[in-house]
């Protein structure tokens, strides 16, 4: 079973990280995979944001660069514009102001063909750099879907999902969720399963 990822970097604010966010996916010790980075708000020819993130695209010939201009608005409609590009069926999120461990796609991509054949959504674990440092308690392997009533047990930079299931939206309700756990949601009440793998891959 071969696989090959796609990965999507919205970028909006936090232009200053998006080199050692770019970085961290060009050491990845799984080399088949595809970058697309939306460059989104930055007006119609993406400004400086586009022109640092094509200095990286010409030396690379798996990173792309898409000028996402007006009308598109907000992470979740430069997400799933994202996908339109993505030519894999595993969809891996890397926000630009978060990094990965160079083996971080190789353990997922084991995870796929051993503990984890049968997850929609494989995480890892996290930790927190910058203003904070410690990390995330998360739980392990296969993810009881009645956690998701008291927490979000998948960090979004962390995750790679099956295509089928990149659909993000908008929820506006009492709740507040943000867009990557209301996914989780979703999979879930669809009979998706989540999966996270108990190492620290995923700085965020």
């Amino acid at each position: 079973l071969m696989v090959f990822i796609s990965i999507l970097t919205p970028v909006y604010n936090g232009v200053e990280f998006l080199e050692h966010c770019i970085n961290s996916v060009r050491m990845q010790t799984f080399p088949d995979w595809e970058l697309w980075i939306g460059v989104n708000g930055h007006g119609e020819d993406g400004g400086m944001v586009a022109q640092v993130a094509s200095h990286f695209a010409k030396s690379d010939s798996r990173i792309h660069v898409v000028i996402q201009g007006p009308p598109l608005k907000g992470k979740v409609e430069s997400l799933n514009h994202l996908v339109s590009y993505a030519t894999s069926d595993w969809i891996a999120v890397l926000d630009c102001d978060d990094i990965w461990e160079s083996v971080k796609l190789e353990r997922q991509v084991h995870a796929i063909h051993t503990n984890a054949s049968d997850a929609a959504v494989i995480g890892t674990f996290c930790r927190y750099f910058g203003e904070r440092n410690d990390n995330i308690i998360l739980p392990i392997g296969y993810i009881d879907p009645m956690i998701l009533e008291t927490y979000n047990p998948i960090i979004n930079s962390s995750s790679l999902i099956r295509k089928q299931y990149c659909k993000w939206e908008y929820n506006e309700n009492e709740y507040g969720l943000f867009e990557d756990y209301y996914l989780w949601m979703k999979i879930c009440l669809s009979g998706g399963k989540l999966y996270n793998i108990p190492n620290f891959l995923t700085w965020h």
